[in-house]
């Protein structure tokens, strides 16, 4: 059961970075919470929040309250 856990964090964590890449093409960047963000990718809102403040940490994105900043593009898509 942990392989599974970790496998598909790991899984989300991607599939969170793609998405935040794809909303700043599209000119969404910012206007999104951590709710809109979990909805769109079919997740838990505490299990992204969690993978957002890892974002943060890395200094690949900024969170403020409904509102996602990315700072590093690159970063984000590795």
């Amino acid at each position: 059961m942990r392989l599974v856990e970790q496998v598909w964090f790991e899984a989300l964590h991607g599939r969170n970075a793609r998405c935040l890449l794809q909303w700043r093409g599209k000119g969404r960047q910012g206007r999104a919470t951590h709710l809109q963000l979990a909805e769109e990718l079919g997740a838990a809102r505490e299990a992204v929040s969690r993978i957002l403040k890892g974002f943060e940490c890395n200094g690949w994105a900024r969170l403020h309250r409904g509102e996602i900043e990315i700072r590093d593009a690159e970063g984000l898509a590795t």
